[in-house]
C-alpha cells in the first residue's frame, strides 16, 4: 500500500492527495479515494493495459466521489469508461459482506441441482452471476478481445464486475477438427503473444484456464455446429446437426469437452445447445415432444360451414408433426448423457425452444 503525490516505481504517475493505490503484481487492485483526492488534476491508471484517465478541476470536492457511487473514505474498484478527458468512473464491488463474489474461493466443489436451486457439495445456496464471452464458436474461431487486452486482465475485469461465471461458446466443428491442429490467426490474439501458434482448441483451454485461475467458473456452451455467426432460422445452425455435422459429432463434442476439462472443478457445467430452433435450409422443425404420426385428423375452424382457420393436424394422442420434425427433448436427454459420460459431476443446461426476435 501508498500513498504519493509523485510518481512512483510500479509506473502510477500524479496521484492526488488522499488517493492510496494498493498493488498486487503491478496490477492495481482498488483504490481508496478520499475528498482530497479531487482536489487537483490526476492521471490514474488501472493497469498497464486498462487505463484510466481521470482529470479532475479543483474545487469539485464531494461530488468527485458521488459520480463514482463511493462515499468519503471508502473503498472502491475502478474500471475505465472511456478514454476521454472528463471523470470516468466505474464503480465494481467493494470487498466485504457485500461483495458478490466475497467467497467465491469458498465454494465446494462440484455443484449440484437442488429443486430449482444450485448448491455446492456443502448444501450451500450458490447463485450463478455470469456474462457470456463469445468469438470461438464465430469465424475468428477465438475469443474476441484477446487483439486489445491480456486474458489476464479481462478475466480480472470480469470478476471485479462481480460475475461468478462466464458463459464460453463454442462451434462442433472446434472438436470434429482438433486433429488437424487449425491455428488461431496471430493478429486475433496480439494482445496475447503467449497465444501465438496456439491451435483453436489450445486457444479455449487458455481462456478456460485463464478464467478458472482467477476462481470464476465456467459453462461451456455448444453454439453453433460450423464456425459463423449465429442466429436465424436459415443460419443452418439452429438444429444440433446438419449436412456438415452429424448428431453423433455434436455428442462426442459434448463428452470430449466434458472429459477434456473434468479435472478443472470450476467448469461447472455445459449449456447443451444454443437457442434450439427450425431450420429453415432443410425445412425441419422442431418440436419438444414425443412424435406423433398414426390416425392424423386435419382440424379448422368453420363458420356458416366454411373452412376460417386451418388449426392444424391432430390424433387422440396430440398433434401430429411434419415428417420432418426433429424431437429436441429426445436430444437434450442424449446431449446430458453425453455430457455425464465425459464428467458425471457436470451440471447440464436446457435451453427451451427458440428465441425471442428471431426472423427469417
Amino acid at each position: 500500500s501508498s500513498s504519493s503525490s509523485s510518481s512512483s516505481s510500479s509506473g502510477y504517475p500524479c496521484l492526488a492527495p488522499g488517493a492510496s493505490i494498493i498493488s498486487s503484481n503491478a496490477s492495481t487492485q482498488f483504490i481508496t479515494a478520499s475528498e482530497d483526492a479531487c482536489a487537483e488534476t490526476s492521471h490514474w491508471f488501472w493497469d498497464e493495459f486498462f487505463r484510466l484517465q481521470l482529470v479532475v478541476l479543483g474545487g469539485v470536492g464531494q461530488k468527485c466521489l458521488e459520480r463514482g457511487g463511493a462515499t468519503n473514505e471508502s473503498v472502491v474498484f475502478l474500471a475505465p469508461c472511456s478514454r476521454s478527458r472528463s471523470q470516468e468512473w466505474l464503480a465494481l464491488p467493494r470487498g466485504g459482506p457485500e461483495d458478490p463474489n466475497a467467497r467465491l474461493h469458498d465454494i465446494q466443489f462440484p455443484l449440484r441441482s437442488q429443486g430449482r436451486r444450485v448448491v455446492d457439495a456443502s448444501g450451500r445456496l450458490v447463485r450463478l452471476r455470469g456474462v457470456n464471452w463469445y468469438g470461438a464458436h464465430t469465424e475468428s474461431r477465438v475469443n474476441n478481445g484477446l487483439d486489445m487486452q491480456p486474458i489476464g486482465s479481462l478475466a480480472r475485469l470480469i470478476k471485479h464486475l462481480g460475475f461468478n461465471h462466464v458463459r464460453l461458446n463454442y462451434a462442433v466443428e472446434m472438436w470434429a477438427k482438433r486433429h488437424e491442429k487449425p491455428l488461431v490467426k496471430p493478429e486475433l490474439v496480439s494482445a496475447n503473444p503467449q497465444m501465438k501458434g496456439l491451435t483453436e482448441l489450445e486457444a479455449f483451454d487458455a481462456v478456460v484456464e485463464a478464467l478458472t485461475d482467477q476462481g470464476l467458473m465456467v459453462v461451456i456452451n455448444s453454439h453453433t455446429s460450423d464456425h459463423r455467426w449465429c442466429c436465424s432460422l436459415q443460419d443452418d445452425q439452429g438444429l444440433w446437426y446438419n449436412d456438415r455435422y452429424s448428431e453423433k459429432d455434436w455428442l462426442d463434442s459434448l463428452t470430449g469437452l466434458a472429459k477434456r476439462y473434468a479435472n478443472n472443478s470450476r467448469v461447472i457445467g455445459f449449456d447443451a445447445r444454443n437457442e434450439p430452433r427450425p431450420n429453415l435450409v432443410s425445412k425441419t422443425s422442431i418440436w419438444w415432444d414425443t412424435q406423433v404420426w398414426g390416425n392424423c385428423t386435419d382440424v379448422s375452424l368453420y363458420s356458416n360451414g366454411e373452412p376460417l382457420v386451418k388449426l392444424g393436424s391432430f390424433s387422440q394422442q396430440g398433434p401430429c408433426l411434419p415428417q420432418l420434425a426433429a424431437d429436441w427433448r429426445a436430444a437434450a436427454t442424449q446431449g446430458a448423457y453425453a455430457i455425464w459420460h465425459g464428467n458425471p459431476d457436470s451440471l447440464v443446461f436446457i435451453e427451451g425452444l427458440a428465441a425471442a426476435g428471431l426472423e427469417p
